[in-house]
């Protein structure tokens, strides 16, 4: 457990470091502390892929062999879109390793190896509960120092305190009572933070994740299988909405969010997106296998109103900046990948712990077609820990005393003492 346990605290620890450096320093373009700061996050990635290949073996004969090709596939695919990104006109070698939306962003699912030890969901967890505490610390301090109102700088530091919420909410059944009040509290000042500052998809991720809490307790308690059957069903909605819209010639956003009376959150940011990069890439003739790490797109929205440059590295649509840097391919094993995760998660697991987080993994597929941007972050580093976790031959096929025995030692003694 040791060697394990220490890279993945120190794989987190460095890129909270790097995480908080930018937010606080608000670090921009080419400098001495930029370059030492960014040494964090590939000191983060290295660690990673060092223990990546050690454990290589472990982590085939650990997960079933189908999801182990595709996720080889896509890590091939990824390097060489690296390589692709070495011989581009666009960028610079400075932008291509040291920014979070290029190479870096490519070299997340080395991530995954973290979850060939089952004893790593506690470590998680106990990194997970120690954000949180601060988090909910800190939202006191700048709101009473503030006089109620807190800045932009604090909100993103509250924002990457608080973003545990998110994967713990779908298994929150498995926590002491004082750790689900911690969910509670953090989750409530999370929306909170979201709502003033305007951030519609993580309150609309909260949202779904306590549906999908609440259809987690019928399914546990009357058994209802449909419930899985059915929200998995649900994975080819987007497909649906986009084909929806390419026939009907309006956006899904339009459609639904022209009856919201706040100006802001009523705005479609996501449509033109859409309509921007698929150009720009059938344009190119890059369709298929995208432009590279370093790629980019031409924005005309950009270029027109201003604000942002019309030449972008990335995209604000997890799915659209896969499909950027490396195309139909790249999006079809990203999303066969998640697939196969929450298949697994559903459907051959033996605890209801996995089957929470295949739901996790659900609503964050659902929102890669709307958000969750595609970086090496703690938002990603998360997701790919726990995809993991749903591939686990190990951690599937334990008991939910066992996955219990694992998270809270005590609570699972005396359940055990209980029934007997």
């Amino acid at each position: 457990m040791g060697n394990n346990f220490n890279k993945l605290n120190l794989s987190l620890l460095l890129l909270l470091i790097y995480e908080l450096s930018m937010v606080i320093f608000k670090l921009d373009g080419l400098s001495i502390s930029k370059l030492v700061i960014t040494g964090f996050i590939w000191l983060s990635v290295g660690v990673a892929i060092y223990t990546f290949l050690k454990n290589y073996r472990k982590l085939k004969n650990n997960i079933p062999r189908f999801a182990f090709s595709i996720l080889w596939i896509l890590i091939i695919w990824n390097l060489i879109n690296i390589g692709r990104g070495l011989y581009s006109d666009s960028g610079s070698m400075t932008t291509l390793f040291g920014n979070v939306f290029t190479s870096i962003a490519l070299l997340v699912p080395f991530v995954i190896i973290f979850s060939i030890k089952t004893e790593n969901i506690k470590v998680i967890r106990r990194y997970f509960f120690t954000l949180l505490k601060i988090g909910i610390l800190l939202f006191v301090l700048f709101f009473v120092l503030g006089g109620g109102v807190i800045n932009v700088t604090q909100i993103r530091i509250l924002n990457l305190s608080f973003l545990p919420v998110i994967f713990l909410i779908t298994t929150i059944h498995f926590e002491k009572k004082k750790y689900i009040y911690i969910v509670l509290i953090a989750a409530i000042l999370l929306f909170y933070v979201s709502y003033m500052n305007s951030s519609r998809t993580m309150m609309i991720r909260e949202i779904l994740l306590i549906t999908g809490l609440i259809s987690l307790y019928f399914y546990r308690k009357f058994h209802f299988k449909w419930i899985l059957k059915g929200t998995f069903v649900l994975l080819i909605a987007p497909f649906i909405f986009i084909q929806s819209s390419m026939d009907s010639g309006e956006s899904f956003f339009q459609e639904n969010l022209s009856s919201v009376s706040d100006d802001e959150m009523s705005t479609d940011t996501r449509t033109f997106l859409y309509v921007e990069v698929y150009e720009d890439l059938v344009k190119n003739n890059k369709l298929l296998f995208g432009k590279g790490a370093n790629g980019t797109y031409y924005s005309n929205y950009f270029d027109t109103a201003g604000g942002d440059t019309d030449t972008r590295l990335t995209v604000e649509v997890g799915v659209l900046a896969i499909l950027l840097k490396s195309g139909l391919i790249g999006v079809t094993l990203y999303l066969l990948l998640l697939f196969v995760a929450i298949y697994y998660s559903f459907f051959r697991s033996n605890n209801h712990f996995v089957v929470g987080i295949g739901f996790m993994l659900f609503i964050y597929t659902m929102l890669l077609f709307v958000e969750n941007i595609i970086s090496y972050s703690s938002h990603n580093l998360f997701v790919w820990f726990f995809i993991g976790v749903c591939l686990s031959n190990e951690i599937r096929y334990m008991t939910n005393f066992e996955i219990q025995n694992i998270l809270n030692p005590k609570k699972y003694i005396n359940e055990v003492s209980t029934i007997n």
